[in-house]
């Protein structure tokens, strides 16, 4: 598989595996359990029912429930309207990202 390699600033990680790199979302999925499914030939794991917003790193979700040992899915961004995603970490989000634009700038 090659060389796994983590880089950039803490608000921009890029992953590196092999020669390719990539940008990793900020808020991305994670599950506490995971099935397999067939995509187009090929199997892959997705998240099984509710899944979470969680960062590289945390040990909680953004709704704040312990995610430990949980899975990470990190080439999929949290989507606060697809099936499946937790509503109070999209709810976090929310509140996060309100908080950001009606911060004054520092000056």
């Amino acid at each position: 598989m090659g060389m796994v390699r983590v880089m950039g600033r803490e608000d921009e990680l890029h992953v590196q595996i092999g020669t390719r790199a990539r940008r990793l979302p900020t808020w991305l999925v994670s599950a506490a359990h995971v099935r397999t499914v067939v995509v187009n030939g090929r199997e892959q794991r997705v998240p099984f029912a509710n899944h979470h917003a969680r960062q590289i790193g945390a040990t909680t979700t953004a709704c704040g429930m312990l995610a430990v040992n949980w899975v990470n899915f990190y080439s999929s961004a949290f989507e606060p309207g697809e099936p499946g995603a937790c509503g109070r970490c999209a709810t976090a989000l929310g509140s996060l990202s309100s908080a950001a634009t009606q911060s004054p700038a520092p000056g």
